[in-house]
């Protein structure tokens, strides 16, 4: 096949791909949650109108005075949406904060190292919170901080992508969706990782993008390439999707963008993937230094947790007993790699699973809606669970406004997707791919709600695409 046939049947591809994931979650809300779909599409043609009002580019002066408001902005709104509610640390969130603890009081983590050697990747998240707490002190208010600080640092980023994608008016666009994220801003109250690795994600794509720009500068390339790589490492740490995030990269740049390719570009890749190749064995060893003990590669829990019919792919009592009872059987009768041997187990049990599937389908199905299905349940369950009073006023409010944005963000993604397939160049392929990566691998491993936190970021971007496009504000040569 020629280059320009390969694009085409790629484009394609992910066209369909990336259709069926928001056109799944439309079903859904037409379904469950009717009214908010129309307020949201409602609230798309309002978007589309008022882009109207944005000029295509500005002064470097004036571009840095709306840079430095839309930041203030930010951590205003997000400052005030985090100090609504004040949920106490709870199950995932108690462990990030106690061992964030444990780590700021000593480098050695002696609490539990066999649950961190099963799953490494809570660790991340908690080494990094432990560097605040250590400065900082250790109430719980230091991590929601960061959370604040995370945010910021997501819109900034966001401003740079979508100034990189279609100029001033997306990135624009791209700042105030992010501004006004409704379950973003509530999610900031809780001690969790998806602020910390969605940033990480939006800095990658930040540095890919510098990379492609400046590939006539070998210097500043190469330097926005171990750059990039570095974050991936730091993603991989926190959120163990990295390889989502590498096929992205790789299918963007190559099969989308083929005709572009390049020596140069090829050589940059391989440099990234080199530095993320590298940089996990530092982290895996850095790990295992802290923990004292191996770590049990990767997570065939997660798998039989997502197989799990009863459950609907979310997590279960008896899956998380086994793996526990497992892996501390193997410490007391000496094996030398406990973790390992507990995933090699899990592995056994999913691959049993699998084949006692009855309706694997409808499990697909249950799994999406749970990831999918609308942006308020997690919320408010999450709230409930952690101590939170809510009253049926207050859960309508939070209804209202996070499935509202939610399916808005989504029929102007659905858009998007088509503009993308005319468009000659596509930069913007890398988040539609992260989308149908992501929902992909959760349909065969466990299933949370707030899963789709980084998924959410990936449709406000192609959101901020479309309105730029169909309200002719985008620059040319862009996309």
């Amino acid at each position: 096949m020629n280059k320009r046939t390969i694009t085409f049947f790629s484009k394609l591809i992910i066209l369909i791909s990336f259709e069926l994931v928001c056109m799944a979650i439309m079903a859904f809300g037409i379904q469950d949650k009717t009214k908010y779909v129309i307020y949201g599409a409602g609230f798309a043609v309002i978007l589309i109108g008022v882009a109207f009002l944005l000029p295509k580019s500005v002064s470097k002066r004036q571009e840095k005075i709306v840079l430095t408001g839309l930041i203030l902005l930010c951590f205003g709104i997000k400052l005030v949406a985090a100090n609504i509610f004040h949920p106490t640390p709870v199950a995932d969130y108690k462990t990030f904060y106690e061992m964030a603890q444990s780590l700021a009081e000593s480098y050695h983590y002696t609490v539990n190292p066999l649950y961190i050697a099963l799953f490494p990747h809570v660790f991340g998240y908690s080494e990094f919170l432990s560097f605040f707490l250590k400065v900082f002190g250790t109430d719980i208010t230091v991590a929601v901080g960061l959370n604040l600080i995370l945010s910021v640092i997501s819109m900034v980023c966001l401003y740079k992508i979508g100034k990189s994608l279609g100029g001033f008016s997306m990135a624009v666009i791209c700042s105030v969706l992010w501004i006004v994220f409704p379950s973003q801003s509530f999610w900031n109250s809780f001690i969790l990782s998806e602020p910390l690795y969605t940033t990480e994600l939006l800095l990658f794509w930040c540095l890919l993008l510098k990379m492609e720009e400046t590939q006539k500068d070998t210097k500043k390339s190469v330097l926005f390439a171990v750059a990039a790589g570095v974050v991936l490492v730091l993603f991989q740490m926190s959120r163990t999707v990295g390889i989502i995030v590498i096929v992205a990269m790789l299918i963007t740049l190559f099969m989308v963008e083929i005709s572009s390719a390049t020596r140069k570009r090829v050589l940059l890749v391989l440099l990234i993937i080199a530095v993320f190749a590298m940089g996990n064995k530092l982290a895996n060893w850095h790990v295992e230094s802290r923990i004292g003990t191996s770590t049990g590669g990767f997570s065939w829990y997660h798998v039989c947790v997502g197989l799990e019919e009863t459950s609907g792919g979310k997590w279960n009592e008896q899956d998380w007993n086994r793996v526990l009872g497992n892996v501390n059987r193997f410490s007391q009768e000496g094996y030398e790699h406990p973790a390992l041997e507990a995933q090699k187990l899990e592995k056994l049990e999913a691959e049993q699973k699998v084949k006692k599937l009855s309706e694997p389908f409808q499990l697909m199905k249950t799994k999406l809606k749970t990831l999918l299905g609308n942006d308020s349940s997690g919320i408010i369950i999450h709230l409930k669970y952690s101590q939170v009073s809510l009253k049926a006023k207050t859960c309508e409010k939070i209804e209202f406004l996070t499935n509202s944005f939610y399916y808005m963000i989504v029929l102007l993604s659905i858009l998007a997707g088509i503009l993308f397939f005319r468009e000659k160049k596509g930069n913007v392929a890398f988040i539609f791919l992260y989308v149908i990566g992501l929902t992909m691998g959760h349909m065969l491993i466990e299933v949370q709600e707030r899963y789709h936190y980084s998924i959410l970021a990936g449709f406000l971007v192609a959101a901020a695409y479309a309105v730029s496009i169909l309200s002719g504000k985008r620059k040319k040569g862009k996309g």
